[in-house]
C-alpha cells in the first residue's frame, strides 16, 4: 500500500567515536586551539560554550546554537563527538552543519560513525490500514486495547560495514500521523563525513521506497 505523506518534523543526529581518545587535548596550546575552531566555525562566543570536568570522554566541551529555526547542539568528548540538528531547514544546512564539525577532527582516525534520522509525517489517508499492510498480525488479547502498530527491521549492508535499523509506527504527536526512525551505524568505520551521508541518503531512500512512501509535493496533506 503506498501512502502519501508530508514531513510534520525532522531531528538529525550524528556521532562518531574517535579510535584513540583525545588526551592531547589536555596540554592548554590543543585545548585553545581546538575552543578557537568551534568559536570560529560556528561563530559562537566564548558565553555560549558550556564545561564538564565530571564527563571529560562524553561532553567535555558542549554549545548550541539557532541557525534559523534549527537548533544545533554539540557535545565534544575525548572520545567521541555527538550533535544534533533540530528542525533542520534543508539538506544542505545538514551537509553544512555536520560536515563543517567533522572537517574539525577530520585528521583524528575515526572508529565509528552513527547518522539517525527521526521523522514526523502527516497524511490523510489512513494510518493504520498503511501500518496493518506492513504488519497484519495482532495478539488476539490486543485486538480491544490496540491504540495503534508499528514494524521494524534490521539491515546489514556488508560492502561499507553499515548496519540499519528503522522503525515504523503510529505518532505519539500527531493524530493522523506516522513516526519513521532512521538509525545507521558504520562500524568499523570506512569513510568521511561527506561520503558517510551519500550512502546514508542512498538507503534512506531505499527504506522509503520499499515502505511505499511518497512525498506529496503538492501540499495535499
Amino acid at each position: 500500500m503506498e501512502l502519501s505523506v508530508k514531513p510534520a518534523g525532522i531531528d538529525i543526529s550524528y556521532q562518531f567515536n574517535f579510535k584513540e581518545p583525545m588526551l592531547g587535548v589536555i596540554k592548554e596550546d590543543r585545548k585553545i586551539a581546538l575552543i578557537q575552531k568551534f568559536l570560529q566555525v560556528f561563530e559562537l562566543s566564548v558565553d555560549q560554550l558550556k564545561w564538564s570536568l565530571e564527563r571529560q570522554s562524553s561532553e567535555y566541551i558542549q554549545f548550541s546554537k539557532f541557525y534559523g529555526p534549527a537548533w544545533f547542539n554539540v557535545r565534544y568528548g575525548f572520545e567521541k563527538v555527538d550533535t544534533l540538528i533540530q528542525g533542520a531547514q534543508d539538506e544542505q544546512q545538514v551537509l553544512k552543519l555536520f560536515g563543517s564539525l567533522y572537517r574539525i577532527f577530520e585528521d583524528e582516525p575515526i572508529a565509528v560513525q552513527r547518522v539517525s534520522i527521526r521523522m514526523q509525517l502527516l497524511t490523510k489517508s489512513d494510518v493504520n490500514e498503511f501500518l496493518r499492510s506492513l504488519n497484519p498480525y495482532c495478539p488476539e488479547k490486543f485486538k480491544d486495547l490496540l491504540k495503534g502498530r508499528g514494524v521494524s527491521y534490521a539491515l546489514s549492508i556488508p560492502k561499507h560495514n553499515l548496519n540499519i535499523g528503522f522503525a515504523i509506527t503510529n505518532s505519539i504527536i500527531y493524530e493522523n500521523g506516522i513516526y519513521l526512525s532512521i538509525e545507521n551505524e558504520f562500524n568499523p568505520n570506512l569513510y568521511k563525513f561527506d561520503e558517510t551521508y551519500k550512502i546514508v541518503k542512498e538507503y534512506a531512500d531505499f527504506v522509503w521506497d520499499e515502505l511505499k512512501l511518497k512525498i506529496d509535493k503538492e501540499g495535499g496533506v
